[in-house]
């Protein structure tokens, strides 16, 4: 059906001069349109307003505004975080507990090759547990502190997992 009726459909054609013409002295007969303004035959006509400049009182205004915003830009001096991050204190690798040193030699003697990626995953966790446990002591009634809390303990979990399967003969 819609195939059929498609065919029907035929560009649409601007109608004559003539006719907007005839629009618009029926609007201006109206007194819907008004002298001086864009006529639709494309005359520009200028409005008063237009030719009106700004007072003083503007630019004083407009002048102030700048110093101010200026001013502001100058003075402005971003604080840097003053305690450092688990993150930035990762470039020396600390030593990992006795339990996850037995974890990854374990895994380390069925394949070598994956034990510096096991030391690298855990040291990541207990950096994400250590950041979790202190957003939590900074404020324990912060729901999404213990949520994040719980994921790294989960993720320290599913490593643990992963590890001991590896390691099962």
């Amino acid at each position: 059906y819609i195939a059929t009726q498609a065919k029907l459909l035929l560009p649409m054609h601007d109608p004559s001069p003539r006719v907007w013409t005839g629009i618009e002295q029926a609007l201006r007969h109206q007194g819907l349109i008004q002298e001086g303004r864009l006529s639709l035959m494309g005359q520009i006509n200028v409005l008063p307003a237009q030719t009106k400049s700004w007072t003083p009182l503007g630019w004083v205004m407009a002048g102030a505004a700048l110093m101010a915003f200026s001013a502001a830009l100058i003075t402005y001096h971003p604080q840097l975080p003053t305690t450092p991050s688990s993150a930035q204190n990762m470039n020396a690798p600390a030593p990992l507990p006795a339990d996850e040193q037995q974890l990854v030699s374990q895994v380390s003697q069925r394949a070598p090759d994956v034990r510096s990626a096991y030391e690298d995953s855990l040291r990541e966790v207990n950096a994400y547990i250590s950041d979790a446990e202190q957003a939590v002591a900074n404020d324990p009634q912060d729901s999404a502190a213990h949520e994040q809390l719980m994921e790294a303990y989960q993720q320290k979990e599913m490593l643990y997992q992963m590890a001991t399967v590896r390691s099962l003969p």
